[in-house]
């Protein structure tokens, strides 16, 4: 059967939770804990992930002419598994 606690396991218990209550109550009112809510909320919660309008229909800011060359088929024959993985 199992003892019944006495009034100091009692008194500890009592201790203990009113210690994780205090612990509890200062968290949930700590600033911290509002830099993890989302900024936005509603239609505005994706917006942050989109371009601008005014940008819209624009091309790229990078140039479509880019440095360099492809790779012919007849270079990527020479190359070694090793170094295409690289590319």
């Amino acid at each position: 059967m199992a003892k019944t606690p006495n009034c100091n396991n009692r008194e500890i218990v009592r201790m203990f939770l009113s210690s994780v209550s205090k612990a509890i109550a200062l968290v949930s009112k700590s600033p911290t804990i509002q830099l993890f809510r989302p900024a936005s909320t509603g239609k505005d919660l994706f917006r942050q992930f989109y371009d601008d309008e005014a940008n819209f229909g624009k091309s790229e800011l990078r140039p479509k002419k880019r440095p360099g060359r492809s790779w012919t088929e007849d270079e990527l024959r020479l190359k070694s598994s090793a170094d295409l993985h690289k590319l």
